[in-house]
């Protein structure tokens, strides 16, 4: 079981693996977006608030809308300036604008963050490396952006060529920052919990999800292990004849003569169940369709029947059919015919002594999902011990013996198995049905 342990280790590490790849992607993608959306509204607040110097009516709703004293006189209902979705957005952002002249002097020309003093304002002109980063620039009607980190503020210079002054826009960042840290904070929180979440799902979808491959495992080890059980009884059996005879010093006795009508059974036994794990062997394994033909499959029922009927007569029990003319399908006529001699066999050995088998072949009279019109349906049906539910649903499994007397009777368990491999590949359906007192009936449905 180490191996199914392994399987359902990697499985899932493999559905972690995508879980988490997956939130980040999300979440990466959502974050950058996020703050390239900011970004770029604080630079575009900028631009707007340089071109917009001159425009001082504007400065003054902008103050009175946002928190700032109205000027004596001033309506503070005085409508606001045309301005579409577009400009509103960014004059929403708070920005301080001061101009430089040519002497170094600084004037502040608008400021909508009035939490900053006369003294603080000085203080980040002085870290402003306005002189620097125009020098770099080889337009100068061009904005050059920069950012204080440590005042958490963007800003953008443009010298004006019209009145030489420069002129410096402030946009304070620090909102920005703690809305991207706290959808940060959330993004990795969702992410704990879907990952807590998806781990406790995965381990569960796994023992799921691997279950068939667990019940085929089982189902491989029960297999090598009955078959070696069966084939260990006739090797036995043979090679102990083989010692005897080699021991006894006349080997043309009448002994000896029964010690090799022994090895001849067994050695019977052995080639027969090798046979038959062989032709189960081939039903796995083949991928290829079989070759197929318009088969009579009445006469092929009637002409089984016929070649068995002796059988049932030499074991005191009869079998009675009940048989629709020309029911044709398209099938293997060798395959079909093994098909209805090994039901026909099964309900030969576990039928009651001096009972009846009934065998039925009709259409439209299936129970399958195929069209009403279309089924075609074999019913061989015979008395004997009842089987249980469980039991009708694992007859067909290999090596299966449902009671005590079928573990007495000769066989291998396999016909069944071999009945299901003949019946999916004609694209049918094979079950068990029981009425629970004596009556066992074997459907097959095309």
């Amino acid at each position: 079981m180490k191996e199914l342990k392994r399987l359902r280790i990697e499985f899932v590490i493999v559905v972690m693996g995508i879980v988490v790849v997956f939130l980040m992607t999300i979440f990466s993608i959502q974050y950058y977006s996020s703050q390239k959306e900011m970004s770029d509204n604080i630079m575009k607040a900028l631009e707007i608030a340089i071109d917009e110097k001159d425009n001082q009516q504007n400065n003054k709703w902008r103050d009175n809308q946002w928190g700032g004293r109205p000027e004596d006189g001033q309506d503070m209902h005085t409508p606001e300036p045309a301005m579409d979705d577009f400009g509103d957005r960014f004059n929403r952002v708070s920005v301080l604008l001061v101009r430089v002249s040519e002497d170094g002097s600084m004037e502040t020309v608008r400021n909508d963050m009035f939490y900053m003093e006369n003294s603080y304002i000085e203080e980040i002109f002085e870290a402003t490396p306005y002189s620097e980063e125009l020098s770099k620039s080889s337009d100068s009607g061009k904005i050059v952006h920069g950012e204080l980190s440590d005042y958490s503020l963007r800003y953008g210079i443009k010298r004006d060529e019209t009145d030489g002054y420069i002129y410096i826009a402030y946009a304070d960042v620090s909102s920005d920052k703690t809305i991207l840290s706290s959808m940060l904070k959330r993004s990795i929180l969702i992410s704990l919990g879907v990952i807590i979440v998806m781990f406790g799902l995965s381990i569960v979808f796994s023992k799921k999800v691997l279950k068939p491959v667990e019940k085929a495992w089982e189902d491989q080890k029960r297999f090598v292990a009955d078959a070696s059980h069966e084939l260990k009884t006739p090797l036995a059996v043979i090679l102990s004849n083989t010692d005897m005879m080699m021991k006894s010093k006349d080997r043309n006795s009448d002994r000896n003569g029964r010690r090799l009508d022994n090895i001849k059974i067994e050695s019977e036994r052995m080639k027969e169940l090798v046979q038959e794990l062989l032709e189960i062997a081939r039903g796995d394994m083949s991928d290829k369709e079989f070759i197929k033909e318009d088969v009579n499959f009445s006469e092929l029922v009637d002409e089984e029947l016929l070649v068995w009927d002796p059988t049932y007569f030499e074991a005191g029990k009869s079998l009675e059919s009940s048989l629709d003319e020309d029911i044709h399908i398209n099938g293997d006529p060798v395959k079909l015919r093994r098909l209805v001699g090994i039901l026909v066999d099964n309900a030969l050995k576990y039928s009651c002594d001096a009972s009846t088998v009934k065998v039925s072949l009709s259409r439209n009279a299936g129970t399958s999902n195929h069209k009403k019109n279309h089924v075609i349906r074999l019913a061989v049906e015979n008395k004997g011990n009842a089987l249980s539910k469980e039991e009708c649903n694992k007859i067909f499994e290999r090596f299966y013996r449902a009671d005590k007397s079928r573990e007495s009777t000769s066989g291998y368990g396999l016909g069944l198995s071999i009945a299901v491999s003949i019946v999916e590949e004609h694209k049918g359906s094979i079950r068990a049905e029981s009425d629970g007192v004596n009556t066992n009936t074997f459907v097959v449905e095309f």
